[in-house]
């Protein structure tokens, strides 16, 4: 075993269970049951050495944590990477996490709302990532230089890249982390940040505008609320704004400030989740407060296929609403330069 040490830690990191059952099998070991959780794994290819931690349970239902080490000197190395007591708590919840979204993103073949789910949110990042002319611009070299004054001028281009792609990527790890309740916030923050982007690049036209930083698109980002007399200055303003001045036709509005409202009642507010757990009171369904309302990490199986619907639903909705604001934004850059948009941005 010794010798075939990388495949042992690269097996472990596929699935530290299987690793485990082989080892059992491998020195005759049984009546040991791996509880879920693996705790720590380190490999040293230049010394030859491997270090795998495990939390089990014994014959007696107790919880042992139990490490296995290939050395020449498996006493000493132990001695060195022992973890102290104090530390157990945060390895076990970093496991935790790796154990679940592992379970989660295999069970997305079993559970079929778990797999529309996830391969909608892909589509969400597949999206977002063309819509980047760095990444799918064919003559990339020869429009560079006007590629990236236009980035620098335009809060859209910044929020594109630096807050919707991120938190796309974070709804997808959430996914498979069976934290459904960042998902949704998630998905608000997604179209708060690129409807209030469009808004500022229609009032400063990329013109006295440099956008490098979160702190700088913040700020031009409540300059245009300003500039409008609204009292509440709220989404909803702001997306009267993009219908006032022909950016957005009344459906396209109509659908952002529906898909804004259902995010913020269902899935941000907390009378949405008292809803939900009223309803589920009402059902019978135990228990009253569902696990992934923890936000923490969980397996997803076929009970939460209404949230897991819901989820599916509202990714679709902000694909096709965020396809609207897109074009809305590309008429704006052909005033800028229309030579750029045809020949670099808009394919």
């Amino acid at each position: 075993m010794a010798g075939d040490l990388p495949s042992v830690m690269e097996l472990w990191r596929i699935d530290p269970r299987i690793l485990l059952e082989k080892i059992k099998s491998y020195a005759g070991i049984s009546g040991v049951e791996f509880k879920g959780v693996n705790i720590y794994g380190r490999f040293n290819d230049e010394k030859n050495q491997l270090v795998l931690g495990y939390l089990v349970k014994d014959p007696s239902e107790h919880e042992v944590r139990v490490f296995i080490v290939c050395a020449e000197n498996p006493d000493k190395l132990y001695a060195e990477t022992r973890i102290g007591k104090s530390d157990w708590r945060d390895y076990e919840l970093y496991a935790l996490y790796k154990a679940t979204i592992l379970d989660n993103y295999v069970n997305k073949e079993g559970v079929k709302r778990l797999g529309e789910a996830f391969h909608e949110v892909i589509e969400l990042l597949n999206d977002l990532i063309e819509a980047n002319p760095f990444l799918s611009c064919k003559e990339k070299e020869k429009y560079y230089e006007r590629l990236k004054e236009l980035s620098v001028r335009s809060a859209f281009r910044f929020a594109q890249d630096h807050i919707a792609l991120p938190l796309a990527s974070a709804v997808l790890y959430d996914l498979v982390g069976g934290n459904l309740v960042a998902c949704f916030m998630q998905l608000r923050l997604i179209l708060e940040a690129l409807v209030k982007s469009l808004a500022v690049d229609y009032e400063y036209r990329f013109k006295g505008i440099s956008v490098e930083s979160i702190k700088e698109w913040e700020e031009y980002a409540q300059s245009i609320k300003k500039r409008e007399k609204y009292a509440r200055r709220s989404f909803r303003d702001i997306v009267k704004y993009l219908r006032k001045h022909g950016l957005l036709n009344s459906e396209a509005c109509s659908d952002a400030i529906e898909l804004w409202r259902d995010l913020s009642e269902k899935w941000v507010h907390l009378r949405g989740y008292a809803s939900k757990v009223k309803e589920r009171v009402s059902k019978g369904k135990k228990p009253a407060i569902p696990f992934y309302m923890l936000m923490m990490p969980i397996d997803i199986d076929s009970e939460l296929e209404p949230e897991l619907r819901d989820l599916h639903t509202h990714v679709y909705r902000l694909r096709k609403l965020l396809c609207e604001v897109h074009n809305a934004w590309l008429n704006l850059a052909r005033e800028y330069d229309a030579e750029l948009v045809e020949n670099a941005i808009n394919h």
